[in-house]
C-alpha cells in the first residue's frame, strides 16, 4: 500500500503508515467523522502525537487537543478507542471496509476549487493542496495509471509531458475567468479540465523517481508510529 503524495506532503506520513491511515479513514467515515476532523487528527498526530511518547500520553495528548477543537464526547470516545484497539491488536483487527468516498471527494474538489478561485495565493503556495487537488480528480474520473505509478503522478507526468510553451499564462487566465465569472467556470467541464490538466503541469516531478514513477516509503518504524493517527 502507497500514501497519497498528497498525505506525504502535508502530515509527512510515508508508505508504512498507509494501512493504518486507511484504516482510520474508513472508520471515521463509517462514525460520521467530517473530514475537517479527520484532517484535524492527522495534524495532531504530525505536531503532538508523535512526540507524545506512551499510549497514556498519546490519549491525553489527544483528548485535550479534540476537545480544544469542540468535538463531542462520542467523538473523542470513538477515536480512542480505535487507538487502543490497534495498539493492543494490531491493525489487522479494525474492519476495514471501504470509505464512502464518491460524495467526499466531490465536496472536497468543490472546496479546494473554490479556494483556488478565492485566494489563488494561498492555493499556489500550498505544495499538497495542489497535490491533493490532483489526487481527488483522478479519484473521481478514474484515471488510469501507468505501471507501478500512482493515480496522481500519473495524471501529472501526462500534463507536464503535454504542456504547451505559455501554460503560464493560460493558467492565469483561467484563475481570473474563475473569480470573475464562476458560473461560466462551473458550467464549462471542458475548461474545468483544461485548468486542472495545467495545475499537474505546474506541479514538479516528485524528487527522486522519473515522472509518472512512484515515491518510496521512508521510516522503518512509521507503521507503529501512524497508530496514534485517529487519537
Amino acid at each position: 500500500m502507497t500514501i497519497k503524495p498528497s498525505y506525504r506532503q502535508r502530515w509527512k506520513f510515508s508508505d508504512d503508515d498507509a494501512p493504518y491511515v486507511a484504516a482510520f479513514e474508513a472508520a471515521a467515515a463509517r462514525l460520521g467523522f467530517s473530514r475537517q476532523r479527520i484532517e484535524q487528527s492527522f495534524d495532531w498526530y504530525r505536531d503532538h502525537g508523535r512526540q507524545a511518547g506512551s499510549p497514556e500520553k498519546m490519549r491525553e495528548s489527544f483528548e485535550t487537543f479534540a476537545t480544544g477543537k469542540g468535538w463531542g464526547d462520542d467523538h473523542v470516545s470513538d477515536a480512542l478507542l480505535w487507538h487502543d484497539v490497534v495498539h493492543e491488536r494490531g491493525v489487522e483487527a479494525v474492519e476495514l471496509g471501504p470509505a464512502p468516498a464518491g460524495a467526499d471527494n466531490e465536496k472536497r474538489l468543490a472546496e479546494i476549487r473554490k479556494i483556488s478561485a478565492e485566494d489563488p495565493q494561498a492555493y499556489d503556495s500550498d505544495p499538497a493542496l495542489q497535490a491533493e487537488h490532483m489526487d481527488l480528480i483522478a479519484a473521481i474520473q478514474g484515471s488510469p495509471a501507468a505501471p507501478g505509478a500512482t493515480p496522481a503522478q500519473s495524471a501529472g507526468a501526462r500534463a507536464r509531458d503535454g504542456a504547451a510553451a505559455g501554460g503560464g499564462d493560460r493558467l492565469e487566465e483561467i484563475r481570473r475567468m474563475n473569480r470573475e465569472n464562476p458560473d461560466a467556470y462551473n458550467a464549462d467541464k471542458a475548461l474545468q479540465a483544461e485548468h486542472e490538466q495545467l495545475i499537474a503541469a505546474s506541479l514538479p516531478a516528485p524528487a527522486g523517481a522519473p515522472a509518472g514513477g512512484t515515491i518510496e516509503g521512508s521510516g522503518a518504524n512509521g507503521g507503529a508510529d501512524a497508530q496514534g493517527a485517529a487519537e
